[in-house]
């Protein structure tokens, strides 16, 4: 039963829904059904363009009207729609007028609001339209964190809008601390949800197939360990699985390591369905993240994950100890997740969980049943309605 929400309500989050990303998945799963009681203002449609729901407010001056393919002429363009009052922004100033003449072709006036933020500019987006709505209590949604660290001179708004906000909902228990240590009156976790079950998934046979998805971060380190270790241990993984496939799904597939390109099968971006299905006939879930736990990536918590578990995938990682991802991991069931160092640990956790069609044949079930248990849309979607009914 999809748990309803009492009324309306605006949801502040920068990009529109499509599942470019990991953040709007999340969010379009803790909507599935309850669309209709949303109004979404984004500011930023660089990455997701503007899919979303049916109320929406695109607060975006790069969608403004341009008739030619090239940018000459377009600065005078721009600030004369500035001095007609048809821009969004005029540096962080808000168009208010703008916004509340699109907000009245709507049904309603939310009197509350969910508002999702992981970065300063953000913040400042989102606090120039909470104030231009009214400023309506609100529970804020960390999913990420883009800064070393929070702090007055660095990070103004992201602390402003930890302070006002009635509750803070974490993805990880990392997250949750840095709230607390910036004012957050009250917080709590709200782990990142799955639609996905094990209904059809493929019992353990030749060839063993191995699955990798999602953004792989590729250059933004100097080192990526997981892909390295992964290509170092490759030799030995097909020389005890014969014939073993490794697939990719995602948009960064360019990012692939030579070493390794050749031996991944890339599906590119897959719709919700496909995606389901290619994990449900894989064995085991590699992730291509390492965050070094001394980045701004130690906040980093992928939503794949679920995804994994909830198809029944054990799951592979290499990363630091300190990092959220090794925390998750390490909170997860016994038998259903490895956290490995080096190839020879890559080629043993392999080999321990796909040796033997029971021994997968149960970390599987354990993986599966922990998502049903713990990472059910459902249960995100009411507890997040609940915090929001609180307000």
């Amino acid at each position: 039963m999809i748990p309803y929400p009492s009324d309306s309500l605006y949801l502040l989050y920068r990009t529109g829904l499509a599942p470019t990303n990991g953040t709007s998945v999340f969010v379009s799963r803790l909507l599935n059904g309850v669309e209709d009681s949303v109004v979404h203002i984004m500011w930023d449609t660089s990455e997701a363009g503007t899919e979303s729901v049916e109320q929406v407010v695109v607060a975006d001056d790069a969608m403004a009207w341009w008739p030619f393919p090239f940018y000459r002429g377009r600065g005078v363009y721009m600030r004369c729609r500035n001095r007609l009052g048809l821009n969004w922004w005029s540096r962080d100033q808000l168009n208010l007028a703008k916004l509340n003449r699109k907000l009245r072709t709507f049904r309603s006036r939310p009197r509350r609001a969910w508002v999702i933020c992981m970065h300063e500019w953000d913040a400042s987006r989102a606090c120039a339209l909470w104030e231009g709505v009214g400023k309506p209590p609100f529970v804020l949604h960390v999913m990420d964190i883009f800064h070393d660290r929070l702090s007055e001179g660095e990070t103004p708004k992201f602390r402003r809008l930890i302070r006002e906000a009635r509750h803070v909902l974490c993805i990880s228990a990392n997250i949750a601390a840095e709230m607390r240590n910036n004012g957050a009156k009250s917080v709590s976790l709200l782990p990142f949800c799955s639609g996905f079950s094990v209904d059809g998934r493929q019992p353990l046979g030749a060839p063993l197939r191995m699955v990798i998805t999602g953004t792989l971060w590729g250059g933004v380190y100097a080192d990526n360990p997981a892909f390295r270790l992964l290509a170092e241990a490759w030799p030995a993984i097909k020389h005890q699985f014969p014939g073993v496939e490794l697939h990719y799904s995602g948009l960064s597939g360019k990012q692939l390591p030579d070493k390794l390109r050749g031996e991944i099968q890339d599906h590119g971006l897959l719709s919700h369905s496909a995606y389901e299905d290619l994990l449900r006939r894989c064995h085991l879930a590699y992730l291509p993240v390492s965050h070094p736990s001394t980045t701004v990536g130690r906040f980093s918590l992928p939503s794949r994950l679920a995804d994994y578990l909830a198809c029944g995938l054990p799951i592979i990682a290499c990363t630091d100890k300190g990092t959220a991802i090794a925390s998750f991991l390490g909170s997860l069931p016994e038998g259903c997740s490895a956290n490995v160092a080096n190839a020879t640990e890559l080629c043993n956790a392999v080999a321990r969980f796909a040796g033997e069609p029971l021994r997968w044949k149960e970390a599987s079930a354990t993986a599966g049943e922990y998502a049903r248990l713990k990472l059910g849309a459902e249960s995100a979607r009411a507890e997040l309605f609940r915090q929001l009914d609180r307000l």
